[in-house]
């Protein structure tokens, strides 16, 4: 992402030095000295001052530096297998579950802390491409960086007692806040300006700061070929600074915005606002197809894509194998890993053993995050609709996608 106007030096002005009594004898009655003096005694006190603050600005960042490196990137947490939940997974200490996929449960596991999960980001750009499945991923994401802490839905909540939710569920299940299940083109502006200023705004954290931009319209009725959802979060940490977007694709269709990244500034005030930027309010600079809109990501200076083609047939549950197309993209841009990102399986598939996913199959020999597999067996308390996954899933699926950028055994 463009980053021109990160930093903005303020204006300085030069100094005027003029013909006075520094240059002229002193008298011998000391007055001119005593006014000398009056002059240098106040600068003399405000750059020690300054000097000061340096010093302690500096000795505050190297403490925090080491603590940082200190602090563990990795928890190692006990987890054992329940019959509540799946073979494939298992209860930590806490009582979350936990995905270990086909190995044989351990004792303990290991996972990435919130430490982990910024400096595996940092100095980085991810790139989420796909429908309604991969954004709210993506803003599970993007609030477990801002609360340092993963948010608990009502999948930890059977009985589905509203006081236990934390406020972020909103953010991924979007009829939280309205308690309705077919939402209004107000509900949508609603949802776009309220999870825009959640994802955006910063908790008391001197070392991190976190800026989200959404580049979002839904009309009504709902129309695929009208309707944008794109965001961009900007996260500064002591590791560095952490870039994620997301590009709505539902029918295999990107369309981005003039105003937004990466044609214009991330700090620029000249765009429509979240939920307005309908045509009648925006210009796109770029309409193409999901093989076209990967030919764009080194324009947002993207170092890792996960990749999905959209919706796919009726009913959404397998996905397209767009294998080739990353290939080939890869085999041009070497210093980006391209995934394709799967669909996790519908709630009324998870126990089809005729819908799945399996990376070996695909046409072209490209990596590939596997959400379907994880889904298998799972409790149907586990989604909120029939497409849609709530905090436990989304929870899995981004240490996945966190291992899979860094694996843990490269960190040990």
């Amino acid at each position: 992402m463009s980053d021109d106007a990160m930093e903005r030096p303020e204006e300085t002005k030069g100094v005027e030095w003029r013909e006075s009594s520094l240059n002229k004898p002193l008298g011998t009655n000391g007055a001119s000295a005593r006014k000398l003096s009056l002059l240098i005694l106040p600068l003399c006190l405000f750059y020690y001052l300054a000097a000061t603050r340096t010093t302690l600005a500096r000795e505050e960042l190297q403490t925090m530096r080491t603590r940082i490196k200190q602090e563990p990137l990795i928890d190692t947490l006990s987890c054992e297998q329940n019959n509540r939940i799946p073979k494939q997974w298992c209860l930590d200490f806490s009582g979350t579950p936990r995905y270990v996929g086909n190995t044989t449960v351990q004792s303990s596991i290991q996972r990435y802390n919130h430490q982990g999960f910024e400096k595996c980001l940092a100095n980085k750009t991810v790139v989420f491409i796909g429908d309604s499945r991969v954004r709210y991923q993506f803003m599970h994401l993007i609030g477990f960086l801002r609360r340092k802490c993963f948010m608990k839905c009502q999948d930890y909540d059977p009985f589905g007692n509203s006081s236990t939710l934390d406020d972020d569920c909103y953010l991924i299940e979007r009829e939280y806040l309205f308690g309705v299940n077919d939402m209004k083109s107000s509900d949508w502006k609603s949802f776009y300006e309220i999870s825009t200023e959640i994802t955006g705004s910063n908790l008391t954290d001197s070392d991190s700061q976190q800026y989200s931009l959404c580049d979002c319209f839904r009309p009504t009725p709902f129309e695929s070929r009208t309707t944008y959802e794109n965001r961009f979060v900007k996260r500064k940490t002591s590791y560095g600074e952490v870039n994620l977007v997301y590009l709505q694709n539902f029918q295999d269709l990107v369309r981005m915005n003039k105003d937004y990244p990466p044609f214009s500034s991330f700090w620029s005030d000249h765009r429509c606002k979240p939920g307005e930027c309908s045509d009648s309010n925006r210009t796109n600079a770029f309409i193409g197809d999901t093989n076209s809109t990967l030919w764009l990501l080194p324009h947002l200076n993207a170092t890792h894509v996960f990749v999905s083609q959209g919706w796919g047939p009726w009913p959404f549950a397998q996905t397209v194998d767009m294998s080739c197309s990353i290939k080939n993209f890869e085999s041009h841009h070497p210093s980006i890993s391209t995934y394709l990102i799967s669909h996790p399986l519908l709630r009324s598939a998870i126990t089809d053993s005729a819908i799945s996913f399996d990376g070996n199959n695909l046409e072209c020999e490209v990596k590939s995050l596997d959400r379907a597999t994880m889904c298998k067996d799972v409790p149907k308390e586990w989604y909120w609709d029939n497409l849609h996954l709530l905090s436990i899933m989304n929870q899995e699926f981004n240490h996945k996608l966190i291992e899979t950028i860094c694996p843990i055994a490269s960190q040990s």
